[in-house]
């Protein structure tokens, strides 16, 4: 997935693995992920390049990602998300 960085003409370029020890939620994952995808887009389009930046940038959004997913989900058991891929271009 490519996304816009906040106040910048560069894109970040992602891929997202995310994480779950339960076979409902993963089904749900599965068949919602127009929904993951959009929410993933709109956290990082609010992101600045800087923010986005080094492992503490990473850290924080991955952490941003798994809470927004379990709230949009209703609590949902997301144990982790990884980021495959993560280039600002």
């Amino acid at each position: 997935m490519y996304c816009n960085i906040k106040d910048s003409k560069k894109i970040v370029r992602v891929k997202v693995t995310i994480e779950t020890n339960n076979k409902n939620t993963l089904e749900l994952l599965e068949n919602k992920q127009f929904l993951i995808r959009d929410d993933i887009n709109k956290i990082i389009r609010s992101k600045t390049e800087e923010e986005l930046q080094g492992d503490e940038g990473q850290i924080k959004l991955q952490k941003e990602i798994k809470e927004s997913l379990i709230k949009l989900f209703d609590d949902v058991a997301i144990t982790n998300v990884y980021f495959d891929d993560l280039i600002i271009q």
